[in-house]
């Protein structure tokens, strides 16, 4: 009785995600990009979203490949560590941090209030439509103005 409630939950589990000769094709693509990022430095993440992309949606790929490098980064935190400006980091978090309470955290809670009373049925779809393009104008506004050179 109990083997037969935990099968369903097992399932999902135990089925392959992908055919095996896509598997493998994927486990190509993602060893050429670790490769070249082993050699250069960087490169990973373009090689492995644009090869992978191919075979398997994009909305899984991303944030799959954003993980293996971030996993890669911290592997070699331990051998720079000695390297790192601790002032000139801390110079860095601290303005990373004011720019985001001053800016975008603002910026994003406007979002999201017009957002929510924009999906809340009270409007109709032309003005959810036009709520949405203001959002992102929002947002590409405020990742702009974040990656512009200061002075």
């Amino acid at each position: 009785m109990f083997q037969a409630q935990l099968t369903p939950l097992l399932t999902p589990l135990l089925t392959p995600p992908l055919p095996p000769a896509t598997m493998a094709a994927c486990l190509a693509v993602v060893l050429l990009a670790g490769v070249v990022r082993g050699f250069s430095g960087f490169g990973f993440s373009a090689l492995s979203v644009a090869g992978l992309s191919l075979m398997v949606s994009p909305t899984k790929v991303v944030p799959t490949s954003l993980l293996l490098e971030i996993v890669a980064s911290l592997s070699l935190l331990r051998q720079v560590w000695s390297q790192v400006d601790l002032v000139w980091l801390r110079a860095l978090v601290i303005g990373n941090l004011l720019h985001w309470a001053l800016w975008l955290a603002p910026a994003m809670l406007i979002g999201i209030y017009f957002g929510a009373r924009s999906f809340s049925g009270m409007a109709s779809n032309a003005v959810r439509k036009r709520m949405v393009d203001l959002i992102a104008l929002v947002a590409a506004v405020a990742v702009v103005s974040a990656l512009w050179p200061q002075g």
